[in-house]
């Protein structure tokens, strides 16, 4: 009877090592866990972070305000990172839209001073009235044949400013005229 006894004692003890082992290699393993995890949560901080950063850059010289994302050091900080760019990105299309339509604004009148100007230049007596007045109702469609060719030749001439120069433009209060 002691050697089933010995026996059993001999398999507890193995027993225990064994789980001492078991219990040793789970910690390990739940630590390499738990580092990854907190490597991935500071990555994903740093790449909301790293987002936020670009795309204030990209847009701040349309006129908005740079996102604030300071510097996050956990998700919920970058959540709050990306609420304040959800608000950002709602305002965007106000912001772009009101500098499309002012630049479209000033590419229709710098287009409208050219042609004008150049009618002027060639016969300074001719009467701008017609223009004011618009196409006569029965001749628009024929006198639009011969447009197109013009319209084409003429809007080659006008470009967007490169940025440098649309700077020292909105300086200036100037518009961007002819190329």
């Amino acid at each position: 009877m002691k050697t089933k006894e010995a026996e059993l004692k001999e398999l507890d003890d193995q027993l225990k090592v064994e789980r001492t082992a078991l219990d040793r290699w789970v910690q390990e393993a739940l630590l390499v866990a738990i580092e990854a995890l907190w490597v991935e949560q500071r990555n994903s901080v740093q790449g909301i972070t790293s987002w936020a950063d670009e795309a204030s850059t990209t847009l701040v010289p349309l006129g908005m305000d740079p996102i604030q994302a300071g510097d996050p050091s956990s998700i919920a900080d970058a959540l709050l990172v990306l609420d304040s760019a959800a608000e950002w990105l709602w305002c965007l299309d106000t912001a772009l839209g009101g500098r499309l339509e002012a630049e479209g604004r000033e590419l229709c009148r710098a287009m409208a001073e050219h042609a004008l100007s150049c009618f002027w230049s060639h016969n300074p007596s001719l009467s701008l009235a017609p223009v004011i007045e618009g196409p006569v109702a029965d001749a628009e469609i024929s006198a639009l044949d011969g447009v197109p060719e013009a319209v084409e030749i003429v809007a080659a001439r006008f470009q967007r400013a490169p940025p440098e120069a649309e700077e020292a433009l909105q300086g200036d209060g100037d518009a961007a005229g002819p190329q």
